[in-house]
């Protein structure tokens, strides 16, 4: 037999030592910042400046949107002020229109009125013409058969035939009927002196003249 000892295998089970090490290696580690926070900690800032960069972004836009939203109520209100100027405006022309209407409708009246007078004046003018005509031919009537004293009238040329009547108020009225042509020397009938309501006969062909018997007027 060889003096030679075989060596005792090496055992994979630790000491006691090994194990105490170990045990307080665990220890130290679970206790121990881990190797990866700093990474940790760079993620949590990203996320915080996205955050921070999402709510800078929300609240610009929120500013923005107050910032439409406020716009937009001043142009509304500036817009509902124009609104009302147009209404009042409008209100005003109405006022106007209707006015403008009732002096129309005035002037209307007060036209339709004057036409009425004028159409009645234009009637009474006529009248008036009328009787002025009327008025005119008796007065030329009168002239035509009105012999005034102291002349001398043909009968069919200056005087119409007919009876005459004259008033004297003296004892000298003269008259003579003579025949026309002989120079009023045919007497055909005459009178002298007599007072009073006087009347004669002329007939075409004859003259007629008078003194002092005052004006003579057809009567037949």
């Amino acid at each position: 037999m060889s003096d030679t000892q075989n060596p005792e295998p090496e055992s994979n089970t630790p000491s006691g030592d090994e194990t105490a090490q170990m045990s307080n290696d665990r220890a130290s580690e679970s206790t121990a910042p881990s190797a990866k926070t700093p990474r940790g900690i760079g993620r949590i800032r990203r996320s915080t400046l996205i955050l921070a960069a999402v709510i800078a972004v929300l609240v610009i836009a929120l500013g923005i949107t107050m910032t439409n939203l406020v716009n937009t109520n001043a142009a509304l209100a500036e817009s509902e002020a124009h609104a009302a100027a147009i209404q009042t405006q409008s209100d005003e022309f109405e006022g106007d229109l209707e006015l403008m209407t009732t002096s129309r409708d005035q002037y209307r009246d007060a036209s339709t009125k004057v036409s009425e007078r004028e159409i009645a004046v234009s009637k009474l003018e006529d009248e008036v013409e009328e009787r002025e005509k009327a008025v005119k031919a008796t007065e030329e009537h009168i002239a035509a058969t009105t012999l005034k004293d102291g002349y001398a009238y043909t009968v069919g040329l200056t005087m119409e035939p007919g009876v005459y009547e004259a008033n004297a108020t003296g004892s000298t009225c003269y008259w003579k009927i003579t025949t026309s042509g002989t120079n009023y020397s045919d007497i055909v009938e005459n009178d002298l002196g007599k007072a009073g309501v006087l009347r004669v006969t002329v007939s075409p062909g004859q003259d007629f003249q008078s003194q002092r018997c005052g004006e003579w007027h057809k009567v037949g």
